[in-house]
């Protein structure tokens, strides 16, 4: 499928990001079906942004200019995800002005704790099996940048 190409707010081309889901089922110990999600997601190819296709794992944004503009936040800042479907998380800094950091404030008992900082396209996948609600922030931006991932029993 081809995505249509369009200009940013600083006149570059890009491609405009796209998600696809495959409705698959596989069996289940239980002699049963359940639908296997694969999610590939395509993101700019701007300078400055790093493309790539992730599978089978939620994607959040830091994105280009947000450590100038408050009004920005990660891309989304809240998702909720189901342990065994799609239960890994990547963080990927698409920010060309700026380091930024991920730090949970609150975990579930048992679960991950995140910390660390990311450099302009870099990325960072966790997987999250322990449900509950998990809160991060980035240190040097605390005002706005805040996002929750809720994890689910599978």
């Amino acid at each position: 499928m081809l995505r249509p190409i369009e200009k940013d707010w600083l006149g570059a081309s890009r491609i405009v990001p796209m998600v696809l889901s495959a409705p698959n089922v596989a069996p289940t110990a239980a002699g049963t079906t359940a639908p296997i999600v694969q999610t590939v997601t395509v993101t700019s190819t701007t300078p400055g942004f790093k493309t790539g296709l992730f599978f089978n794992t939620t994607l959040i944004v830091i994105p280009k200019g947000i450590a100038r503009n408050q009004s920005e936040n990660y891309v989304p800042a809240n998702v909720k995800v189901v342990i065994g479907v799609n239960n890994s998380v990547t963080w990927i800094n698409q920010d060309n002005l700026s380091q930024h950091t991920i730090v949970t404030t609150v975990v579930p008992g048992g679960g991950s704790q995140v910390d660390l900082i990311l450099g302009t396209n870099e990325t960072y996948t966790v997987k999250l099996t322990v449900p509950g609600v998990y809160h991060y922030y980035c240190m040097w931006h605390p005002d706005w940048m805040k996002g929750t991932i809720t994890v689910l029993g599978g």
